[in-house]
């Protein structure tokens, strides 16, 4: 009988081992849409300002301010279409462009590297 207790015992708790495992190895494993994350619920686009879109190539910078309504919505709309996938151990430096949002006195960052989301010095995969 204690055979059968710590036998189902230990299955049970390798099973839980297993989910809080595979839990926390894909944050992203539902393809989470980007602006669908905590990070950037709070981008309201009608409250929005300005965007500015900074490119970092091998050939340096290239720097726009957007403060249209139609381009920031145009912009946005192309962002909201992104699902967020598994994170990779890839990196690249030459290739990167950020979204930075401005509403009132707050911003929201956005970070691509080449097809990868970086949030908080992780990359994910991008799925389009």
């Amino acid at each position: 009988m204690n055979r059968k207790k710590i036998l189902i015992f230990g299955i049970a708790f390798m099973l839980t081992l297993g989910c809080a495992k595979e839990k926390s190895n894909d944050l992203f494993e539902n393809n989470l849409k980007l602006m669908e994350m905590d990070e950037y619920k709070k981008i309201v686009i009608d409250k929005v300002d300005k965007l500015e879109v900074m490119k970092y190539t091998e050939a340096g910078i290239d720097e726009k301010t957007y403060t249209l309504k139609d381009d920031i919505i145009s912009i946005y709309n192309n962002l909201k279409q992104i699902q967020i996938g598994k994170e990779v151990s890839k990196a690249c430096d030459d290739n990167t462009t950020k979204y930075i949002f401005y509403l009132g006195n707050d911003k929201y960052s956005i970070e691509i590297e080449c097809e990868w989301l970086v949030l908080n010095g992780k990359r994910y995969e991008i799925i389009k």
